[in-house]
């Protein structure tokens, strides 16, 4: 019996050296590329993480560039208005859905907090992406690892670090363990596919819950500082007409009707003929020129106080 019990002793501490050497290399700048393909986490590599890309971001907002106006949204509004003509009182820093609204609330109260002279902030958003939930997929690696990695977790409430708990487990939100998971191609493979095989996504009481509290929230902080708060649907693709239509018993429910009323019914809908994925424009189309008419036709006026400086 002392025999086994020493064999099965001793199998468990090689595993155990095995499996912390495999984990060390991982982590190493040097060995990771070679761990990744051993392991078949490549694509992990090749298609970056939610750090590297949202990052940018964060940078920008937490920059001390003397703007004063703050341009944030989703990968519509980044597509629209990334690319226009750079101005020195205006930061664009349109990202994509996946950091949903409790992402651009941070990137709004960094940007706020480092910018005393701030006077607008325009936020832009399909729909569509204001229904977005703390899911299995996109939010841990494009909310968790970058904001919590850049300390900025902390601009949320109590109730809603509760909440992603939930999803994602205490543990792993802790910042040491998000650097091990974001460090390592392998370790990023093992955890996102962990939770969508066995998390589930957050269920939100009715599709603006999330969306509500922290646009309330940021318009509320807002006034606080005298900065005009401006919530802008993006332009729509008539395929999306439907699904829009079908969310207005749920936003009217919710105080944003109250404070928005004309969110919904005033988006601006395109022919699908002009987009691949019915909500981006196709490269063809997403000219200067044309995505210039789209705004002129879907704003008007309303966002004329930057967009007359960029977009000339």
């Amino acid at each position: 019996m002392r025999r086994i019990t020493s064999k099965l002793f001793i199998i468990m501490a090689i595993a155990l050296v095995v499996l912390l050497t495999v984990e060390i290399l991982s982590l190493n700048d040097e060995t990771s590329s070679a761990i990744a393909k051993i392991f078949g986490c490549e694509e992990y590599i090749e298609n970056g993480s939610g750090y590297d890309e949202i990052g940018r971001y964060i940078r920008g907002a937490e920059s001390a560039d003397g703007t004063d106006c703050l341009v944030i949204g989703d990968s519509i509004s980044r597509q629209f208005f990334s690319e226009m003509p750079h101005d020195d009182n205006v930061s664009i820093q349109c990202s994509n859905a996946a950091i949903c609204v409790v992402g651009q609330y941070m990137l709004a109260m960094k940007w706020l907090d480092t910018h005393a002279n701030a006077k607008e902030i325009y936020l832009f958003m399909h729909p569509t992406s204001l229904t977005r939930t703390y899911d299995t997929e996109w939010t841990y690696p494009y909310v968790v690892i970058p904001f919590g990695l850049y300390d900025l977790m902390g601009y949320l409430d109590y109730d809603t670090i509760k909440n992603m708990e939930s999803v994602y487990g205490r543990l792993f939100m802790r910042k040491s363990v998000v650097e091990l998971i974001n460090d390592s191609p392998l370790n990023r493979k093992l955890y996102l596919n962990y939770i969508k095989k066995h998390r589930e996504d957050y269920v939100q009481q009715y599709s603006f819950e999330i969306s509500e509290e922290y646009i309330v929230k940021l318009k509320n902080e807002c006034e606080k500082r005298n900065v005009k708060f401006y919530l802008m649907p993006t332009p729509s693709s008539d395929y999306q007409k439907a699904t829009i239509d079908g969310m207005r018993d749920d936003y009217n429910k919710s105080s944003l009707a109250e404070i928005f009323p004309g969110y919904l019914s005033d988006i601006f809908y395109f022919s699908n003929e002009y987009s691949n994925d019915y909500q981006h424009l196709a490269p063809e189309y997403a000219t200067r020129e044309f995505m210039n008419e789209i705004l002129q036709d879907a704003y008007g006026d309303k966002i004329a106080s930057f967009y007359s400086k960029i977009g000339e």
